[in-house]
């Protein structure tokens, strides 16, 4: 592996580490735009269908993105996050159609576009963060560290955080329940 493509996993190693800290998942949109390939204006253009692919508007070569895709999988896999296929359909008016990533359409490169690999949580991780959510708020709520608890590290600091995870496990409760038995 040349210094070049060991700076680069470097650096896809760390943003995707960042964004499953953050957000319990990490997607190639987002780790694009974490490593300044893809701008959010961008991303709302794609969305909107103003660009007919986002590879039009990643700067980076198409070598390197497909490099970037399967350092992702790889590093996703390996780290134990479960892959999620995510359907990206079009914003706004008109045809909710769905969107595409690639110049060419290959279907393996789109399915590595649109895959998520999302942090996975046991019954206990789960019921140990809600009994943190639903702590009672006395003013400024405690540093609480959650890094046992599935979160990836990040550290609630305040209730408006404690409330979104509060809600974001609720809400993965109901799409699945099984992952609370």
């Amino acid at each position: 592996m040349t210094s070049a493509e060991q700076r680069l996993q470097k650096r896809v190693n760390k943003a995707a580490g960042e964004l499953v800290a953050a957000l319990g998942y990490v997607a190639a949109i987002d780790l694009f735009l974490s490593i300044g390939w893809l701008e959010k204006s961008d991303v709302e253009d794609w969305r909107r269908a103003r660009v007919p692919c986002l590879e039009r508007v990643l700067r980076a070569n198409l070598s390197r993105l497909t490099r970037v895709l399967q350092l992702l999988r790889r590093l996703a896999l390996d780290g134990g996050l479960q892959p999620r296929e995510t359907v990206y359909r079009k914003w706004g008016g008109g045809p909710k159609v769905q969107l595409r990533f690639s110049l060419s359409g290959n279907p393996s490169l789109e399915k590595l576009y649109r895959t998520h690999y999302v942090a996975a949580r046991s019954k206990q991780q789960l019921q140990s963060k809600l009994q943190i959510a639903r702590a009672p708020s006395g003013g400024d709520a405690p540093e609480v560290d959650v890094a046992d608890l599935g979160t990836g590290g990040v550290e609630l600091r305040s209730i408006k955080e404690i409330e979104r995870f509060q809600t974001e496990l609720e809400l993965e409760a109901l799409r699945e329940p099984e992952a609370l038995e």
